[in-house]
């Protein structure tokens, strides 16, 4: 797939796009000359599983896959409670 192609994709959070995005870093990656990698999955949805699949297809040798995703300790503080008057 050349770059062209590429440059016709929308920025959108799809699964196709996280593929295509993913085979490109990895065809970057393997042109200086990598081997393996370890990859860090940041969030939920399908973007991150088909980014995935696309590595795992790639035939790079992974040491490991790690799911970063942020979780709340506590969340947030809860807002005021409205008021409400009785005539």
């Amino acid at each position: 797939m050349d770059l062209e192609s590429c440059l016709l994709i929308p920025r959108k959070g799809t699964p196709f796009a996280a593929e295509i995005a993913a085979r490109n870093a990895i065809r970057k990656a393997m042109e200086q000359g990598m081997q393996r990698a370890n990859v860090m999955i940041k969030g939920a949805g399908v973007g991150g599983d088909a980014a995935l699949r696309a590595i795992l297809r790639s035939g790079i040798v992974l040491g490991f896959i790690r799911e970063v995703t942020h979780m709340p300790h506590n969340g947030c503080s809860p807002g005021p409670v409205p008021e409400v008057w009785v005539a």
